[in-house]
């Protein structure tokens, strides 16, 4: 709790005091550790950010949040192929999801690989007309139960 309050008023100090803290007590949650690499993320520590980033995808491996994280770190560090590594990984974790799909298309825009990048477009615009279109029918089916 004191991470997330002391990051929103950007007190990064409280905040890695307070997650290191969480961290001795209660070694089994992500979001400690996640929070605290965010921190060193926001204030340029990229390698402190990749440790503990690291350290939440261990606690759980199936957090995509950190591995969206880990894989953002390295693309800043220009460091193409382990980004694309990460972003692809949480695409296995959760193939559904627009937002990972996105973070993957955005290092594959940043790493100038533009064969995959179109692939990877064409899929996420299909996912889209699929949710579409269960869309425009779950709608059309409340509305005909409504109506009747």
């Amino acid at each position: 709790f004191y991470t997330v309050l002391y990051s929103c008023s950007q007190k990064y100090e409280k905040v890695k005091k307070w997650a290191r803290y969480g961290m001795f007590f209660t070694p089994e949650i992500a979001d400690i550790p996640f929070n605290l690499g965010l921190v060193f993320f926001r204030t340029g520590n990229s390698d402190s950010s990749l440790i503990y980033f690291k350290k939440a995808y261990q606690i759980d491996p199936t957090f995509t949040d950190a591995l969206l994280n880990i894989g953002a770190t390295y693309l800043d560090a220009g460091n193409c192929d382990s980004a694309l590594y990460y972003t692809k990984t949480a695409i296995q974790l959760n193939a559904y999801s627009e937002s990972i799909r996105m973070n993957y298309i955005l290092a594959l825009h940043n790493c100038e690989k533009y064969d995959e990048l179109d692939k990877e477009i064409d899929k996420l615009f299909f996912t889209l007309l699929i949710d579409i279109y269960f869309i425009d029918h779950i709608y059309s089916v409340i509305g005909f139960c409504i109506c009747k």
